[in-house]
């Protein structure tokens, strides 16, 4: 990739490399001190996220770190011209560090980004994917700016989770596992509505009685061991059935009826996001 185009300060975010992977925005360099930025930089930073030549790069040369950067930077210039073309990069599933870090840049931004975070986590058009990250980036702002945008992205999100029937299963998961982060007992009984119609992905979110307890609306107690075990969806159950299957078959131990292939051992839970150091792969695990 050439960076001829960019004249410096903006062509030196070239030579910061590849971040170590999990970091918070406090880890971060600090690029507006050490690379003098200042909103004048703005067009060319969006520029520099946006570029599809940093796409092309090969994940083996260091320029394809730069957008990373670029987009940090933009963070820490709260830089609000940067908020809807931001969007651009949701629903990406091939690049982890857009779904860690794109909630932490918008968080940085602030509670100015929640109206078009809003809109997008509402258009049944954007791409799953990408609106199970406008979630993260409503959390994020959460947490960063409580309590004053706390309870309005509260209300977003609560919002969304009310047409769990037309939300995917796995957005509704993601909601409510967002929301049980942020504590958020406002939200319990539309996300007992979601469970009661079998419309949530509980390997996103864990079990309705999982949920109470994470609110503090009940005790462990109150429930027997079992029912905290996430139910798989459909699809899962038979991929790790049929899994089960050909691991018997391969050790020549078949099995001597249809419930010795199959028994009952759900998955545990898992949620949240994490990348594995690379511009690739996904990271909303299930």
């Amino acid at each position: 990739m050439r960076f001829d185009s960019y004249q410096a300060p903006i062509s030196q975010l070239i030579t910061y490399g590849q971040p170590k992977p999990n970091q918070g925005p406090d880890d971060w360099p600090n690029y507006i001190s050490e690379l003098k930025l200042d909103s004048e930089h703005i067009p060319d930073l969006l520029r520099l996220v946006l570029d599809p030549a940093v796409a092309q790069t090969p994940s083996n040369h260091v320029e394809v770190w730069a957008s990373l950067h670029a987009w940090r930077s933009l963070g820490q210039l709260r830089a609000q011209d940067a908020i809807d073309p931001l969007l651009k990069l949701l629903g990406n599933e091939a690049d982890d560090w857009v779904t860690d870090e794109i909630p932490w840049v918008y968080a940085l931004i602030g509670p100015a980004a929640i109206p078009a975070l809003a809109k997008y986590l509402k258009s049944s058009s954007k791409d799953a994917w990408g609106r199970m990250t406008t979630v993260s980036c409503l959390r994020a702002i959460a947490e960063l700016h409580q309590p004053a945008a706390r309870q309005e992205c509260i209300v977003v999100m609560t919002t969304q989770l009310a047409e769990y029937r037309r939300n995917p299963p796995e957005l509704n998961g993601l909601l409510i596992a967002e929301l049980i982060e942020l504590k958020a007992s406002t939200a319990a009984a539309t996300i007992e509505q979601a469970y009661k119609t079998g419309c949530v992905d509980e390997l996103m979110a864990g079990t309705w009685p999982a949920c109470q307890v994470s609110l503090g609306l009940k005790a462990p107690g109150d429930f027997p061991e079992e029912a905290f075990n996430p139910q798989m969806p459909p699809e899962l159950e038979e991929i790790k059935r049929l899994g089960k299957l050909g691991d018997m078959l391969a050790a020549s131990e078949p099995p001597t009826s249809l419930s010795d292939a199959f028994p009952e051992q759900p998955l545990p839970t898992s949620k949240g996001f994490g990348n594995n150091g690379k511009r690739s792969g996904k990271s909303h695990k299930k």
